[in-house]
């Protein structure tokens, strides 16, 4: 849900950074806590052994972006291909920021944009749920990790 305000902010920040390629907002869950995205597979060079994380207190280049919320320009998006339609579940917005990225435009964190997520909300629960969910997540990271010339994930997952 789209706080009052939060498209303003994200086209005023694409008015200001025209070189970027893709905007999102602030996320914000049900219980107040921000959701960002620091890191992904796609891109094991950005590490963070600690765990820790710190949050933008304003607006920032990202290196991704949650796909819960996102504004790009139509025909950019076109031209990269738009979602990669063999994702159904997990990783499509991680790869599509990986390619707004290798295409040289920034990811741009809106700090003034604010949007309340559900996380998981969309679905109902419902026996096989949280297997079906873990099936696609597990597919999902075994193809963008071929895609990218990554090493296999699955031995890590079985165990």
């Amino acid at each position: 849900t789209l706080r009052p305000g939060a498209a303003d902010a994200l086209l005023a920040a694409a008015e200001r950074w025209p070189e970027a390629g893709l905007f999102a907002p602030r996320i914000v869950e049900p219980d107040g806590r921000f959701f960002y995205q620091p890191r992904s597979l796609l891109a094991p060079y950005l590490t963070n052994p600690s765990g820790r994380r710190d949050l933008p207190s304003g607006d920032a280049c990202a290196p991704f972006l949650s796909g819960a919320c996102l504004m790009v320009e139509r025909g950019f998006f076109l031209a990269l291909g738009g979602f990669d339609e063999r994702i159904f579940l997990f990783y499509e917005d991680d790869d599509l920021c990986r390619r707004v990225a290798d295409a040289g435009h920034a990811l741009v964190h809106v700090h003034e944009a604010v949007v309340r997520h559900a996380r998981g909300a969309s679905s109902a629960p419902a026996p096989g749920r949280i297997f079906r969910s873990r099936w696609h997540q597990a597919w999902s990271r075994a193809y963008v990790s071929r895609k990218y010339g990554l090493p296999d994930p699955a031995p890590g997952m079985a165990a």
